[in-house]
């Protein structure tokens, strides 16, 4: 690492790297796993105000950010053990499952909505997020040795 000043390389040399299919692929999964956490911690308390009104938001906020992050190196040690690609995918299937189930948790028409659910479902999201970035960034070692 104390070479990187003499290691340069111009635009022309790192162009070919853009054709790697893996590259994409592999930006695109740690883009949804790391962008939905992101996204989640962003949009949870916003959500929650907006669909939930009469709680205090701001005294349960923290928890989703704080799981996605204690899931990040847990989901690195599950990787390593089970493999970041396997890891991945039952990551992201659950993630599908409780996006869906997070409809199930709202308000329709101002009326129902339960937020003990909604906040479950959401940790689970925080967690999946947290999981998956750490299994998808494993991942990267195996195709870009």
């Amino acid at each position: 690492m104390n070479d990187l000043s003499a290691s340069k390389a111009s635009l022309r040399e790192q162009l070919p790297v853009l054709k790697r299919a893996h590259l994409w692929i592999m930006a695109l999964l740690y883009l949804a796993t790391f962008g939905s956490f992101i996204g989640f911690s962003a949009g949870f308390a916003m959500l929650s105000k907006t669909q939930f009104p009469d709680v205090q938001i701001l005294h349960y906020a923290f928890f989703g950010p704080f799981i996605g992050a204690l899931a990040r190196s847990t989901g690195g040690a599950i990787s390593d053990r089970l493999g970041g690609t396997r890891v991945t995918l039952v990551n992201f299937v659950v993630m599908a499952i409780f996006c869906g189930l997070l409809f199930l948790t709202l308000p329709t028409h101002g009326e129902g909505g339960n937020f003990i659910a909604f906040f479950g479902v959401f940790m689970v999201l925080f967690l999946t997020a947290g999981l998956g970035s750490a299994s998808t960034f494993q991942m990267i070692f195996g195709y870009f040795p």
